[in-house]
């Protein structure tokens, strides 16, 4: 690493990664889960209708997922995330941030997350093959301080320092969501995001997995630039 180029994502190695695929696969054309919306608009983020996006309580899920829900000690929010890409969908610049609370478990005393939290940390399984989309993840050159609740598609107004650059192929990965990061779709993914708890820092979960030998280490070099 060098000129503050710095690792916001990284593949994990676990053995079982494709029985779990192979559970999840068939949820994302069971409209139980994933309802088809129109996904030309995805940026319209308070209109639920466009989103293609499912969520899958974990008890609905099969026996490889829980194993891996085991893996991390169960610490994510109590469902699992299914996004439908098109390629005319793409996520731009964004953190992380709660903006409905329905697909968590919620209690009067302590509820799963917050609205307005931010979700900090997500592991992701591409469930569709790879064709070569990047996640970027950058910096604001000034900072910006955001009130509320903002989740920041669209466009910036000054340049984005972009610090990691990566592509997702088929190991899962670990993502930091709550720095800014966007990926530019070329055509139809699916993916299975396990959000984990908002006090799950991405640091921690780092830790955590090189901790249990499952880190793929990089040793890329990130040269950062602007966009």
């Amino acid at each position: 690493m060098n000129n503050l180029g710095f690792y916001q994502v990284y593949e994990l190695n676990v053995d079982f990664t494709e029985k779990v695929r192979e559970e999840i696969a068939p949820m994302f054309d069971d409209e139980r889960y994933v309802k088809e919306g129109d996904r030309s608009k995805h940026n319209e983020t308070d209109n639920k209708d466009v989103w293609g996006n499912g969520h899958v309580p974990f008890e609905d899920c099969g026996p490889w997922t829980n194993r891996f829900l085991d893996l991390f000690d169960r610490n994510f929010l109590q469902s699992l995330r299914l996004s439908k890409f098109s390629p005319t969908n793409s996520y731009d610049w964004h953190i992380g941030i709660e903006q409905k609370t329905d697909y968590w478990k919620q209690t009067d005393d302590e509820p799963e997350i917050h609205p307005y939290q931010v979700k900090q940390c997500t592991l992701n399984i591409l469930c569709s093959p790879s064709i070569g989309d990047r996640t970027l993840f950058a910096t604001e050159v000034p900072m910006v301080n955001y009130k509320g609740y903002y989740i920041a598609y669209g466009k910036h107004k000054d340049k984005m320092y972009v610090v990691d650059d990566y592509e997702v192929d088929r190991n899962p990965v670990l993502l930091n969501t709550a720095m800014f990061h966007k990926i530019e779709a070329t055509g139809t993914r699916n993916i299975a995001s396990f959000l984990f708890a908002p006090y799950v820092s991405f640091a921690t979960a780092v830790a955590y997995c090189q901790q249990k030998g499952i880190l793929i280490p990089r040793t890329d070099t990130v040269e950062p630039y602007w966009e």
